[in-house]
């Protein structure tokens, strides 16, 4: 399924480095602004809720 949809953030750090949801947040944002300003809808899957509230 991963291969019909490009998928962004998704396995982006080593499980033992730090990962705040700050971080994520500027990243998701980056994203996020990234896809819309080429015409396509972005949409958040997954994860904790709490990074989710974060974007």
């Amino acid at each position: 399924e991963q291969a019909l949809v490009p998928h962004h953030l998704l396995d982006i750090v080593d499980v033992k480095e730090t990962y705040t949801v700050s971080q994520f947040q500027r990243q998701a944002i980056v994203a996020i602004n990234t896809i819309a300003a080429r015409g396509s809808q972005p949409f958040l899957v997954g994860g904790s809720p709490h990074y989710i509230q974060a974007v």
